[in-house]
């Protein structure tokens, strides 16, 4: 049943994509509202007192309707029961602000049509079995702003999963076969966490974010995902020269401000990041950068070196870079005549 659905109905997380509203009238509810989209129907509730509240609107007043959202915020529920959800129709079930502490174990297993999850705020400390009862169905979830301090094996059947989300959470331990199964995810995001070390082999990711995270070793943490694109370490104390021993040919986007690089030199990046069109190098107490730091980068088209004590930089320390951009602000340069004759900048700071 679910390969067909996702044929006929293709689920895309974080969709942009412009709904045309249905004229369709949704019922009065109490603290929730409705509206369609298209054919599906998005519900959103707030500051509900108890779930018998809630499951009297989804099972009575939106009784065999398709849901293409329901999202509870700012409500007293701190237990999940079975029988909130169950045989709902529901692409994507979203709790904000709701407290929640304990879920059932079947809580979600007979909602048809899932492909997304989000328990933002809530007060587990682990990966609630009830979710991990319904992974092999899910395409996203966010776990944020919670209070998980670790991850063993819970992803261990979430075959299709594509993006996670894991950000402000207390993780301080990740085991290194944790994602093992996760061959599918493409974006993961572990900010704001206490993770002292990365050791995951993931190949196939493509988006890593890991701000904020108390990283005590970092040497080759990217040495293994050979289709990374999209890398943003910032603000983790540390001097993170020595990310990769290989050549990242497709990482496009590296973020690594406001971590103590203090100087860069001829060979701080060397042959490894050469596809790179953004470079994030902001806040980062850099005081010297060697005139052929960046020379090897030869599609780079953004670069921002903001809030740093550059005092000087030789005429030719960006020739026959493709920038567009190259943003200065808050330095100590002296000159910066001749310095950007030879490029194509749109945008100068």
């Amino acid at each position: 049943m679910f390969l067909v659905w996702f044929i006929v109905l293709p689920f895309v997380c974080l969709s942009s994509v412009k709904v045309k509203v249905s004229e369709n009238q949704c019922p009065q509810l109490k603290n929730c509202t409705c509206q369609y989209q298209g054919q599906f129907l998005n519900v959103n509730c707030f500051n509900i007192s108890d779930t018998s509240q809630l499951t009297s609107v989804l099972h009575e007043d939106l009784k065999n309707q398709t849901l293409n959202h329901v999202y509870i915020s700012n409500s007293n529920i701190s237990h999940i029961p079975t029988s909130l959800f169950a045989n709902l129709t529901i692409q994507k079930i979203i709790l904000r602000h709701v407290d929640v502490k304990t879920i059932d174990p079947d809580a979600f297993e007979t909602v048809q049509y899932l492909v997304e999850l989000r328990l933002n705020y809530g007060k587990t400390k682990s990966i609630p079995r009830a979710i991990s009862n319904v992974g092999m169905r899910l395409l996203c979830l966010w776990m944020e702003h919670g209070e998980i301090k670790e991850i063993k094996f819970e992803f261990q059947n979430f075959i299709i999963l594509e993006e996670l989300y894991l950000q402000a959470n207390k993780i301080a331990s990740i085991h290194k076969n944790a994602f093992d199964s996760l061959t599918k995810l493409r974006r993961l995001d572990l900010s704001i966490n206490l993770i002292n070390v990365l050791e995951p082999e993931m190949h196939q990711l493509k988006e890593l974010f890991l701000g904020n995270s108390s990283l005590m070793y970092a040497d080759g943490l990217l040495d293994n995902m050979v289709n990374i694109e999209k890398v943003n370490l910032t603000n983790n104390g540390k001097n993170l020269d020595k990310l990769t021993s290989t050549s990242l040919v497709n990482l496009k986007d590296l973020n690594l401000s406001k971590n103590p690089l203090q100087s860069l030199r001829k060979d701080t990046f060397g042959n490894n990041y050469v596809s790179l069109r953004i470079l994030k190098l902001s806040n980062t107490e850099l005081k010297s950068v060697h005139k052929e730091t960046f020379r090897k980068m030869s599609f780079l088209r953004r670069l921002y070196l903001t809030n740093n004590y550059i005092v000087e930089l030789e005429n030719t320390t960006f020739d026959n870079l493709p920038l567009a951009l190259i943003n200065l602000n808050n330095n100590q340069l002296m000159t910066i005549t001749g310095l950007f004759v030879n490029l194509p900048l749109k945008h100068l700071n």
